[in-house]
C-alpha cells in the first residue's frame, strides 16, 4: 500500500481536476468562447462522462448491498433467484447488451451504458456481498448478537455493514471506470449516438483524422479510467491490510 501511497494520491487529484473543468468550464467556455468551441465540447464531454460514472458507481453500490444482504440473510428462494441472476448476468458482455438495448429502446448511448452497468455490476457486488456475509456467519461476534436477540435488520445495520462496504465500494469503482472504457470502445465502433462524452469526442477526431483533436479526449479518458481503476485497487488495499488511502 506504501508504493501505491503517489498513485492514490496522483488519481484523487486528477478526479478532482477533471470535477472542477466540468462543473466549471463550460459555463466559462461558453461565456467567452461560445457554446460552439472545442473548449465547451471538451468540459461538457467530461462533466457527461463523470455524471454517469458516478452514478453507475453510487447506483451499483446500493443495488449490491441491498440485494446480497437479502440474498444471505433473506429466504432461500431469494438467494437461489439471485444466484441464478448472477449466472446469467456473467454470461452477457456488457458491450453486446448496450447495443441491444439500444436497439430495443433508442436513447443516449452513455446513459444506455450506465443502466446496463448498474444491472450488471450490481449483480457482481450483490454477489461479493452476499459471499462476504455468509461467511461472517459464523463469526463470534454474530453469534452474540443473535444471542441476545438482534433481528436481521440490526444485525446487518448494526454488526455486518461495515465488513462489506469496502469490498462493494471498490467493486463499485471498477463499475465506474468500465463506464469510462466501455464509452470510448463503442463510439469507436461505431456505436455511439454523438452524444457528450469522451468517448464520442475521440471517435469524431479519431474519423476526421485529426490528431490534435484526439488528443485531449483521449488524455481525458486514459486519466479518468486509470483514477478510477487506481482508487478502487486502493479500496481492496484497505480491506486487506487495514490502512488509509493516502
Amino acid at each position: 500500500m506504501t508504493r501505491r501511497r503517489p498513485l492514490v494520491s496522483a488519481s484523487v487529484v486528477v478526479l478532482a481536476v477533471l470535477v472542477v473543468l466540468a462543473l466549471g468550464g463550460a459555463p466559462l467556455s461558453a461565456m467567452m468562447f461560445g457554446r460552439s468551441s472545442l473548449l465547451f465540447a471538451w468540459t461538457d464531454g467530461a462533466r457527461a462522462t463523470l455524471v454517469a460514472g458516478t452514478l453507475v458507481m453510487l447506483a451499483s453500490f446500493t443495488f449490491g448491498i441491498g440485494a446480497g444482504a437479502a440474498a444471505a440473510l433473506g429466504p432461500r428462494l431469494v438467494d437461489v433467484l439471485l444466484a441464478r441472476v448472477v449466472e446469467l448476468g456473467a454470461a452477457l458482455p456488457a458491450f453486446a447488451m448496450v447495443v441491444v438495448v439500444r436497439a430495443l429502446r433508442p436513447m443516449d448511448e452513455l446513459w444506455t451504458i450506465a443502466l446496463v452497468l448498474v444491472v450488471l455490476r450490481g449483480l457482481s457486488t450483490a454477489k461479493l456481498v452476499r459471499g462476504a456475509l455468509v461467511q461472517l456467519e459464523t463469526e463470534e461476534f454474530v453469534i452474540a448478537a443473535r444471542a441476545l436477540g438482534a433481528t436481521r435488520t440490526r444485525l446487518f445495520r448494526s454488526h455486518l455493514l461495515r465488513h462489506v462496504e469496502a469490498p462493494a465500494l471498490s467493486e463499485a469503482a471498477h463499475a465506474a471506470a468500465a463506464v469510462v472504457g466501455l464509452d470510448a470502445a463503442l463510439n469507436l465502433a461505431g456505436f455511439g449516438s454523438g452524444g457528450p462524452s469522451f468517448g464520442a469526442l475521440l471517435a469524431e477526431a479519431v474519423e476526421l483524422g485529426s490528431p490534435a483533436a484526439a488528443f485531449v479526449p483521449a488524455l481525458g479518458t486514459a486519466a479518468m479510467l486509470a483514477a478510477f481503476l487506481v482508487l478502487a485497487d486502493a479500496v481492496e488495499d484497505k480491506v486487506r491490510v487495514g490502512r488509509g488511502f493516502v
